[in-house]
C-alpha cells in the first residue's frame, strides 16, 4: 500500500505498490473487518463514532 484516496465521504481508493487502484472500500466494510472495541459496535449498529 503506498497511498489512499478518498471517494467522496463513503469510501476509500488504495494505491498499491504494483500500481494498480482496483477497488473501492467503503467504510462500512472497512469497520466491518476492523476488530477493534470502537468499529465491533458500528459494525453491529451501534452508534460508537
Amino acid at each position: 500500500l503506498t497511498d489512499l484516496e478518498a471517494a467522496g465521504t463513503y469510501a476509500l481508493i488504495p494505491y498499491w505498490e504494483d500500481g494498480h487502484s482496483f477497488g473501492i472500500y467503503t467504510w462500512e466494510y472497512l469497520r466491518a473487518l476492523c476488530p477493534c472495541p470502537i468499529c465491533r459496535g458500528m459494525a453491529n449498529g451501534g452508534d460508537n463514532l
